[in-house]
């Protein structure tokens, strides 16, 4: 602690991630928690208190969350006064909801999204999810030991058919060559490319 509103971190030796690690850490009010045992398990996380542009508001279990705007945050008065997030257990029957009108924004799953896309009432919006769906080849088991072995494998998958049977199209999953998301620290494209070439496998 340097000062009442600055922390200083003394690593032992130079970790480029930590920046971003940061983000990830999550602050907590000492003067709620103060005395707590468990954390985790205490009732006080029922109304729970955040550093964004909206605050909470109340809960209903299991139907809905309600969140009300933070007029002093930092970043500016938000343009909604509330917000209402509506637990929908049932995937279907979110997609009805939001195909009705009932809610006004719903995370999507890939299967049928064509079809909100011709929907004029709806606009479907992308966004990158830093993730990567990828097929690991066990290189310790008899067969795939060998290079030339997981190589041919790779020469002879058809990633075109992979993605449009899962995902419909490269629109919403375009074709991966690395393990690590686009935006991950230490991704970079000089790799090798292993696209579909039955000759070579």
């Amino acid at each position: 602690k340097v000062d009442d509103l600055t922390v200083e971190f003394k690593l032992p030796t130079v970790q480029m991630p930590f920046m971003n690690s940061l983000g990830q850490v999550s602050p907590i009010p000492k003067h709620v928690f103060e005395g707590e045992k468990d954390i985790k398990k205490s009732a006080k996380n029922e109304k729970p208190i955040g550093s964004g542009a909206f605050k909470f508001r109340e809960s209903k279990k299991g139907e809905s969350i309600t969140l009300e705007r933070f007029d002093n945050y930092v970043g500016g008065k938000p343009h909604l006064d509330t917000i209402t997030y509506r637990i929908i257990a049932d995937p279907n029957s979110s997609k009805v909801a939001l195909e009705n009108g009932e809610v006004s924004a719903n995370y999507i799953d890939i299967s049928g999204i064509s079809k909100f896309e011709k929907n004029e009432k709806l606009k479907v919006v992308a966004y990158d999810e830093g993730m990567v769906d990828n097929l690991v080849l066990n290189c310790k088991a008899k067969g795939l030991d060998k290079k030339e072995v997981r190589q041919a494998i790779a020469y002879a998958l058809n990633k075109d058919d992979l993605i449009k049977a899962a995902y419909e199209s490269e629109k919403y999953a375009p074709k991966a060559y690395s393990p690590l998301p686009k935006n991950a620290l230490y991704y970079t494209e000089d790799v090798t490319k292993y696209d579909l070439n039955k000759d070579k496998a």
